[in-house]
């Protein structure tokens, strides 16, 4: 049947292992929906061209987490139709509309563009294509008709399904029309725990670091006995073989290379790697002492040697400039190329490149946590070092979150250069700022996207693609250069700075302009609280309205917090602490909130405004909310 044809590249996609093969796509009850509503970030399908071609799509020209940006899955799957053409030899008349996924306004040529895919060679290699939808009109409407179930940004997990359209018993009968419908009413839910760009970094560490029977090293420890002991073993064994890999890195390496490769170079290839060798030499020989004697204790060394660990967010901020350095000095320089890959066999026959192994670093700090947690479940609840251990859980917990938020943060900057590079003629101002101010100094973005807009003072309504970050709303207009490859470009129109301004919701649309199926009729209104003047923004939906509205009221609440007009956003150069709480403020910019009374040296975490500072037991870590970043913060060993 016609209906099924989409099954066809579900059934690909799980033989590639894009898709796992419970995916909701996959069930008897699945609807074209449910594939179209997994692709439309354009994560996945830039994975798949990786499967079927390794490094065909560079991980740094996509974005793995876009939730929060329209801008972001728009410059995905023109990623993935670049790569397409460039890579695989489609032409131009093969590839959807960037808006065809996006909104789902032509799902069917989403799925004609994935079948020539499958069919090429390249593709043929790894597995055999599939054939393309027919193209009976009556099916392009059952695709088509999917727009209008699809929701606005940001996406989020939703915990239920769309119901199937309804199932026709006829070949020919409508059975794509009602996709872009679906589109505007659902949300796009989190599909990246299957497949991860970091898949072969973690197989990487696994083989330095990890503990195996083959490894013929001999422990200082005592043969392991209980599940403690075995959990203490791994704990030092593993951070031995991770002081071997940095020394493997740098005498392997950065020392053999430094008659090669310019000092400028080399400076940025391998930063920190000479002193992350130096404190984990120093690390490892006091945790050995204390998993061997007991003095000092093993919680206690973690918590010794936090501050010191603080580098790896230093690293992380460097590691992608390191990594596109080394490309570059191997793509001018063919001795320099022929001399890295003879480090490279000499290091470890050839097996992991010098790109994959800085990622090393990067996986063996995000493991110290899983580690003390085990040891901690594994000693019970009468350990005599209990309290320390749970002390240095805190510590490297702590730690996670700071590493994992600065690489957030670092892909935020990247974000937001990207758009202020789109939109010209910007004009960055707000009261009394500085003249090099930059887009980033008005806060994280919290929300993109097309929406109607009416300014109060000519009453004319326009359409605009607004950018909403922490401090102000910029409104522009998009303007088409190269929908499939170059993207949009902005023309700057207005900005509502949104310290002076108050947002109030609209009664929805009548009944009579709902039953007529118009869009665009849900309306929230931007006044001045002078009253001098408003504008009036028309959404999709009234779902799209609503989170356009959170996003707005959660915007003004980050720059003038509420439970604190004395406390300002602030970017603070070192690492910092909180006064209230002492975790730390985390990320690289408007990590916290500072106080503003004269003398006052009070750094804190948004949530902590208000709050006396916790002077007693700390206790277990608890997960925060940070509202500040409208993110929660979870621990992935994998993300960096």
């Amino acid at each position: 049947m016609a209906m099924e044809e989409w099954r066809h590249c579900v059934d690909w996609l799980v033989r590639c292992n894009i898709l796992p093969e419970e995916h909701r796509a996959t069930q008897p009850d699945a609807s074209a929906f449910d594939l179209a509503q997994t692709l439309r970030d354009g994560v996945l399908i830039c994975h798949l061209l990786n499967t079927l071609s390794p490094n065909s799509v560079d991980l740094k020209d996509f974005s793995q987490r876009p939730q929060l940006s329209q801008f972001l899955c728009l410059k995905n799957i023109r990623t993935f139709l670049q790569s397409c053409q460039s890579v695989f030899g489609l032409s131009t008349s093969d590839l959807f509309d960037p808006l065809d996924l996006f909104e789902v306004r032509d799902f069917r040529k989403v799925l004609t563009t994935l079948s020539k895919l499958s069919k090429t060679p390249i593709a043929k290699r790894r597995h055999s294509g599939f054939k393309p939808p027919s193209s009976r009109s009556c099916d392009h409407e059952y695709y088509n008709s999917l727009e209008d179930l699809a929701n606005g940004f940001p996406p989020e997990q939703t915990s239920h399904r769309p119901p199937p359209p309804r199932r026709y018993q006829d070949d020919d009968d409508d059975i794509y029309g009602n996709l872009p419908d679906l589109a505007l009413s659902h949300e796009m839910p989190d599909e990246y725990s299957h497949v991860s760009s970091q898949d072969e970094e973690e197989k990487i560490y696994q083989d330095l670091c990890s503990l195996k029977p083959s490894h013929s090293q001999i422990s200082e420890l005592p043969a392991p006995v209980t599940k403690r002991d075995y959990c203490i073993k791994e704990l030092h064994d593993t951070e031995k073989n991770y002081v071997d890999a940095l020394r493997m890195i740098h005498l392997k390496f950065s020392k053999p290379l430094k008659d090669i490769i310019l000092k400028t170079d080399r400076d940025v290839i391998f930063a920190h790697i000479e002193k992350l060798l130096d404190v984990h030499e120093k690390f490892q020989a006091e945790l050995q002492s204390a998993c061997t004697s007991g003095k000092p204790k093993i919680g206690e060394v973690f918590v010794k040697y936090k501050k010191s660990l603080l580098l790896y967010g230093n690293y992380c901020s460097d590691m992608p400039k390191a990594q596109e350095r080394l490309e570059e000095v191997t793509r001018r320089n063919e001795n320099i190329r022929t001399q890295i890959e003879t480090c490279e066999r000499l290091a470890n026959d050839g097996k992991f490149k010098l790109r994959d192994l800085l990622h090393v670093p990067m996986q063996r700090v995000l493991k110290y946590h899983l580690l003390l947690r085990e040891l901690i479940k594994q000693s019970g609840k009468q350990a005599e070092d209990k309290d320390s251990l749970e002390q240095g859980l805190e510590a490297m917990m702590d730690l996670s979150l700071y590493v994992n938020e600065v690489k957030r943060d670092n892909e935020t900057l990247q974000l937001i250069e990207e758009i202020q590079s789109s939109i010209g003629d910007l004009q960055m101002y707000l009261p009394k700022t500085p003249a090099n101010t930059t887009l980033k100094d008005y806060g994280r973005l919290q929300k993109d996207g097309e929406l109607k807009v009416k300014n109060h003072t000519d009453n004319k309504i326009r359409i605009r693609y607004i950018f909403l970050f922490d401090k102000v709303m910029l409104m522009c207009k998009a303007k088409m250069v190269d929908r499939l490859f170059s993207g949009e470009s902005y023309s700057f129109k207005e900005a509502i700075i949104l310290a002076v301004y108050k947002v109030q919701d609209q009664q929805p649309a009548n009944r009579e302009t709902q039953r007529r199926g118009d869009k665009w009729n849900s309306s929230f209104v931007m006044g001045k609280k002078d009253g001098s003047n408003a504008f009036s923004f028309f959404a999709k939906t009234e779902d799209m309205k609503a989170k356009w509205i959170d996003a707005i009221k959660l915007a003004l609440e980050n720059a003038s917090p509420p439970q604190g007009i004395n406390y300002v956003m602030h970017t603070f150069d070192q690492p910092t602490e909180c006064s209230v709480c002492g975790k730390l403020l985390r990320g690289v910019f408007f990590q916290g909130y500072k106080c503003t009374d004269p003398g006052s040296d009070i750094a804190v975490h948004k949530e902590c405004i208000g709050k006396k500072p916790n002077t007693g037991s700390r206790g277990k870590f608890t997960c925060n909310w940070s509202k500040a970043s409208n993110r929660k913060f979870f621990f992935d060993t994998n993300f960096c």
